[in-house]
């Protein structure tokens, strides 16, 4: 999971390191101690580089009216039961966006739904495996990505976001729709535990959980493999997932010889950007950079 960038004129190495976010993975910090060399590397730069530093999310997610303005009174009871059991708050405190809102709520279920999977993987083993254990003990709601994100902030780093540098957002937002309309969509989702439902079948896809498996045992070539088939298959949104991945790399791969000519780097971006003919690797090595395994 971690690469060691140099020559083309470096004076200092930076590293590339695939995180663990999305899918299943509510756990994935535990691994860290066990990446040889990752303390290392991660104290040998001054530069932090991830997929986004955050910054621009108030302007993306934050509405001026209000949810009242927006749904009837029955819809705004349906929301408040939602927004009560998972975020602890009512419509007349929230001003996110629909859709946003609609995700934020999505990761708390998944988290929820995750954590009982754990929790039922652990008493029906009649051995328990210790990486099971470890996996529940460090049980978060806070990727990977975040916590390695404190890290740099916390050393004074130089924080850069990759995504900030090519404006890419993620489309949290439907640009054909009012908020209304967003509301609405957002209410028809919640009701019946449609969103539940559709977590659940996306969590028990049989490549999820190997996705995870392969990525505790730190095999990048299963990664791939298993990447090709997601992003091939399109009832899993193929077209979505190659945009994702490959367009970002490319354009990624438009600031990061810069940025690691500036500054020595630790750049961690999820961990599917980096293996195959369009990964982060070979588009380094191509680019004339060093790229090698710790």
């Amino acid at each position: 999971m971690l690469w060691e960038i140099s020559g083309k004129g470096l004076d200092q190495s930076s590293y590339l390191f695939g995180t663990a976010h999305g899918g299943p993975f509510i756990a994935a910090t535990y691994i860290l101690d066990s990446i040889p060399c990752f303390e290392e590397a991660f104290l040998s730069v001054t530069r932090f580089v991830g997929e986004d530093h955050f910054s621009s999310y108030p302007d993306i997610v934050q509405m001026n009216s209000t949810y009242d303005e927006l749904l009837s009174k029955k819809e705004i009871s349906v929301l408040d039961s939602v927004l009560l059991k998972y975020l602890h708050a009512t419509s007349d405190n929230v001003k996110i966006k629909p859709s946003f809102l609609t995700r934020v709520i999505g990761e708390k279920i998944k988290y929820q739904l995750v954590q009982e999977r754990m929790s039922a993987k652990l008493i029906n083993k009649k051995y328990l495996d210790p990486a099971d254990f470890d996996e529940f003990v460090f049980i978060s709601e806070e990727p990977m990505d975040i916590t390695l994100l404190k890290r740099a902030v916390k050393k004074g780093y130089d924080i850069i976001g990759l995504d900030n540098r090519i404006n890419f957002q993620f489309d949290t937002t439907n640009d054909s729709l009012t908020l209304k309309q967003q509301a609405e969509q957002m209410i028809s989702i919640f009701e019946n535990n449609q969103l539940n439902d559709l977590i659940r079948a996306r969590l028990e896809l049989p490549l999820i959980d190997s996705l995870k498996d392969a990525y505790y045992e730190q095999d990048l070539d299963l990664i791939e493999h298993i990447s090709v088939k997601l992003y091939t298959d399109s009832l899993n949104y193929g077209n979505i997932e190659r945009e994702l991945l490959f367009e970002r790399n490319f354009k990624w791969m438009e600031h990061i010889p810069s940025i690691i000519h500036e500054q020595p780097s630790f750049i961690a971006v999820g961990v599917r950007h980096l293996p195959g003919e369009n990964g982060l690797i070979d588009l380094l090595r191509k680019e004339g950079f060093i790229v090698e395994p710790l």
